[in-house]
């Protein structure tokens, strides 16, 4: 529709004339990497994608009017998923380009001959996408502004690009694991591209090929990211933010930001960011986060229950006391295609508790440290190694390999093929 000013005795009217709509083409063209998106009739076939690198569409308004046109882009996606016998809202993403200001509409000006580029700075977003738009200077109202709807997807990465991606960054040499770790967080199997997404390319409006790859409770992307931890209300700092954000107010499937940048839900769960879903860089680097975090768990006395400080401490004093009846540890654990052993560990974070050891890692042989299959089974929640006994009758170490939570998981991580052969 246009909309037209009359004068009429005196007074300025506005009324409506019917015209071609801009769903099929005419003066301003919506382009998406160089395609005109007017020239497709149905929203329901327009998709463009997120690509593989992984990198937004570049998405162009061309105002061929005489006429000031102003745009906004508008994109969102409510992801419903069944987990414990129970669909409800898991997530709701939407986002304006230009972003809103204190939650007023901020749009972008195209003078007459002149094109626009929508500026998505670091953002990598994807679902259902809207042009919102006026044609001349009316005041942008719900009744006003018009519509032209298409649809964003996701490309995965391929396994040279993650695997490239790893050692670029160095991840590779700090969790030898981590192949093994995003492979079966992903569901990817031994397949050549890694589930960020939905697999498949025959997008549809309804359907879920190319949005976010998730698993419940709160889990998204390659890494899964889901257990960053809860606010505690008992806590007096926690209650006092709670109140803050007015966390208890959310629905189902809304977040907030503190100040820290932290995206909180509803069940006060401290969640993936909206970024860390859909870009699947961020996704593993915060991963890799996660991992660092653990081992300070694990270690620090000031960041957690330091597990494996506690373990490595009683066998040591125990072995001081004791020097001719020095602590021995577990038999050789098999898990998958790697043997678990009472070596000692080449990460990082663990390299000062190696000293309980009487041996070295066998790379070749998949021979692996029992801190390391601790930290994996970590990452998933849970403890591997059990300490057991005193320094009066002595220390045992028994291995936990199964959980209620997710089985036999270090086993299930050291079982992929990683080899990329299906």
């Amino acid at each position: 529709m246009v909309k037209v000013s009359i004068t009429y005795g005196g007074k300025l009217t506005q009324c409506v004339v019917e015209s071609e709509p801009l769903e099929q083409g005419g003066e301003v063209e919506f382009m998406a990497n160089g395609v005109k998106l007017n020239d497709t009739e149905s929203s329901d076939q327009r998709f463009v994608t997120v690509s593989s690198v992984p990198e937004m569409p570049e998405l162009v308004v061309n105002n061929n009017t005489n006429q000031q046109l102003r745009i906004r882009l508008k994109i969102n996606y409510t992801k419903v998923g069944s987990y414990g016998g129970v669909s409800a809202t898991r997530r709701i993403f939407l986002d304006y380009f230009p972003e809103e200001n204190n939650g007023q509409a901020v749009t972008q000006t195209i003078n007459p001959g002149d094109s626009y580029t929508i500026d998505f700075g670091d953002k990598v977003r994807g679902g259902q996408a809207t042009f919102e738009y006026i044609l001349g200077d009316w005041e942008w109202t719900q009744e006003n502004v018009e519509t032209f709807e298409f649809h964003i997807r996701g490309l995965n990465p391929s396994r040279a690009e993650v695997t490239s991606y790893l050692q670029s960054e160095g991840y590779l040499d700090r969790y030898w694991f981590i192949v093994h770790l995003l492979q079966h967080e992903s569901g990817t199997f031994s397949e050549n591209e890694f589930l960020n997404f939905n697999r498949g390319e025959n997008f549809s409006v309804n359907g879920l090929k190319g949005l976010p790859n998730w698993g419940g409770p709160r889990g998204f992307g390659i890494a899964q990211l889901d257990n960053f931890g809860q606010l505690d209300q008992e806590n007096n700092n926690d209650q006092q933010l709670i109140e803050t954000l007015g966390v208890d107010n959310l629905e189902d499937g809304e977040v907030v930001v503190d100040e820290q940048g932290r995206y909180i839900n509803h069940d006060r769960y401290i969640v993936a960011s909206d970024n860390e879903i859909w870009n699947w860089k961020e996704n593993i680097g915060t991963a890799i986060q996660l991992l660092d975090m653990k081992v300070e768990e694990l270690t620090d006395p000031q960041k957690g229950s330091a597990r494996i400080r506690n373990l490595h401490n009683n066998i040591e004093n125990w072995n001081n006391s004791h020097p001719e009846n020095l602590f021995q540890g577990p038999d050789d654990q098999e898990e998958g295609n790697f043997v678990f052993s009472f070596i000692e560990s080449e990460i990082d974070g663990f390299i000062d508790f190696n000293g309980i050891f009487n041996g070295t890692e066998g790379t070749a042989n998949h021979i692996k440290s029992f801190y390391d299959a601790h930290l994996i089974r970590y990452y998933n929640g849970g403890h591997y190694i059990v300490g057991n006994g005193n320094s009066s009758t002595g220390y045992t170490w028994t291995l936990d390999r199964d959980s209620a939570q997710s089985g036999y998981y270090v086993e299930n991580i050291c079982s992929e093929d990683v080899s990329g052969n299906s």
